[in-house]
């Protein structure tokens, strides 16, 4: 801290990101909101004529990534991912059931949905630039950070061999500051990032259903 002929106090950029961290901290969960870059919610009924016996059971196999950079993944477990897949595959109607992996049996269909949480260097520059920002300005001015997500999801028949490939991309908004907080209970991060991945399920399902790549369970039983 140094005291001008003045006397004011000047603060060092140091003494400013010492005294921005308290603040920080208590408004680093901020609010965030959807990208949307698929659109509004996909319908997550599908009408069919079907009976539950003529639609296949699937079983699912889930997993998540995190892909700091380019050429660098990780494999995590996400337990609230893998049941939020398999809530939203039973509740779609298009198979007469839908299993995890640790079922013995062999489904009809074979669901591989691995989500993708990924940045390009250029969101890291821009995390290292708002960061610093916020902190200079005591979080007066938010923190920003993009959150992408991919989805890819490989459909396989009974015995294994891939019938489709499919792939979303979307993405959340977070901003972290002092003027965010009143919005948090409507724009958490949470309930952005649920919507976000129900969402791009719910585009799954539709295009699973139109393009009827699924045979039914009897067609698959006769040959």
């Amino acid at each position: 801290m140094i005291t001008s002929k003045k006397g004011a106090i000047i603060l060092r950029p140091g003494r400013c990101l010492k005294l921005a961290l308290p603040l920080f901290g208590l408004s680093v969960i901020g609010c965030a909101t959807c990208g949307n870059s698929l659109g509004p919610l996909a319908p997550l009924q599908i009408s069919t004529a079907a009976t539950a016996h003529d639609k296949p059971s699937a079983v699912l196999s889930v997993s998540w990534v995190i892909q700091p950079s380019p050429g660098r993944q990780y494999l995590r477990k996400m337990p609230a991912w893998e049941a939020m897949a398999l809530n939203v595959l039973q509740e779609s109607d298009l198979f007469s059931s839908v299993t995890g992996t640790n079922n013995t049996e062999r489904g009809d269909v074979g669901l591989d949905l691995c989500m993708v949480n990924h940045i390009g260097e250029d969101t890291l520059l821009e995390k290292v630039f708002s960061g610093r920002l916020c902190g200079f300005t005591l979080t007066l001015i938010p923190f920003y950070v993009r959150e992408d997500y991919r989805l890819v999801a490989i459909v396989r028949d009974s015995h294994g061999r891939r019938l489709k490939e499919y792939r979303y991309e979307d993405h959340v908004n977070l901003w972290a500051g002092l003027i965010t907080l009143p919005m948090l209970p409507f724009m958490s991060l949470q309930k952005a990032v649920t919507r976000t991945h129900g969402n791009m399920l719910r585009h799954l399902v539709r295009d699973v259903s139109k393009e009827g790549i699924l045979s039914s369970r009897r067609n698959s039983e006769s040959q």
